[in-house]
């Protein structure tokens, strides 16, 4: 342990020429808000910031780009780079002028290429909201509410070239799940956590250490939703359209249903009496609190 506090010491206590150099692969505003916060109270350098315009490297752009790319022009530091790649091989070319020692990404939906993994010296550590090995992948949290966990956990690891796959330098579990998992509130969960995690990540990747293995006999793996999943069917369980519904809750969406001769988009239930439209499913009802026409 005291091998972190030497070297943690050692680089915030450097000149910001010497000081570690970071790039910053972030799904959205909030994600570079809390990792940019943790390198400057660090004493590390953030030289620029990395968005995704699609989801896979070279697909369409996705439409809600826009409106990302305004929110992080918000909050970004004037003067610093916001690189939004086209391709990963883009990505190769021009991360190296960045001279980062180390890349700390959040919310990246695409797969880093080997070429891309060896130009940080320090390697490119990923932010991934689950207690991995379990929920891999690119939507752990609404898998976790889906499945009908109560909680999720943050790991902090090295990334390599599959998906979540890499050493493990930091986690913690125990995070709550509540019955409105909106993508605010659950970041606001997810914020104070990463404060802890990061730092302890940061100074084990400067001092050297690989991080532990993960147990790929534990390991489980989870996709997109199936397209079938984002529409309610009634009967199922009142406990499966409740978790239907909030695992979609957390992405940001709810799923369209049909009621009468009206479709709607399911964005609240509750399965105990009380304000709300009650409907009828398999074993017994339940409450839209909330819902919008389709």
């Amino acid at each position: 342990m005291p091998i972190h506090g030497e070297v943690c010491v050692a680089w915030n206590t450097a000149s910001m020429e010497d000081a570690l150099r970071v790039v910053i692969v972030a799904g959205g505003a909030a994600h570079f808000k809390t990792i940019n916060s943790v390198c400057e109270k660090s004493g590390y350098s953030v030289v620029s910031c990395l968005l995704a315009r699609s989801v896979k490297s070279g697909s369409p752009i996705l439409p809600s780009s826009a409106a990302v790319i305004g929110e992080l022009l918000e909050v970004i530091p004037g003067g610093m780079d916001l690189v939004l790649p086209g391709s990963a091989a883009g990505l190769a070319d021009a991360l190296p002028g960045y001279r980062p020692d180390v890349i700390v990404a959040c919310g990246f939906p695409w797969k880093f290429p080997a070429a891309v993994l060896r130009i940080p010296e320090l390697g490119v550590l990923n932010i991934h909201p689950s207690l991995l090995p379990k929920h891999r992948g690119p939507m752990p949290i609404a898998w976790a509410i889906r499945n009908g966990d109560t909680g999720f956990g943050l790991t902090v690891h090295r990334m390599d070239e599959e998906f979540d796959t890499g050493e493990i330098l930091s986690s913690r579990g125990g995070i709550l799940l509540d019955e409105d998992p909106t993508p605010e509130r659950l970041w606001g969960r997810m914020d104070p956590v990463i404060h802890d995690l990061l730092p302890d990540a940061l100074n084990k990747v400067v001092a050297g250490i690989p991080g532990l293995p993960q147990d790929a006999g534990e390991a489980s793996y989870e996709s997109s939703f199936e397209p079938g999943f984002y529409r309610v069917d009634w009967s199922n369980t009142a406990v499966v359209v409740h978790n239907q519904v909030r695992a979609l809750r957390s992405l940001g969406t709810g799923p369209v249903a049909q009621i009468g001769d009206r479709r709607i988009r399911v964005l609240r239930t509750r399965l105990d009496p009380g304000e709300g439209e009650r409907v009828e499913c398999a074993d017994g009802p339940l409450w839209i609190v909330e819902s919008t026409s389709v």
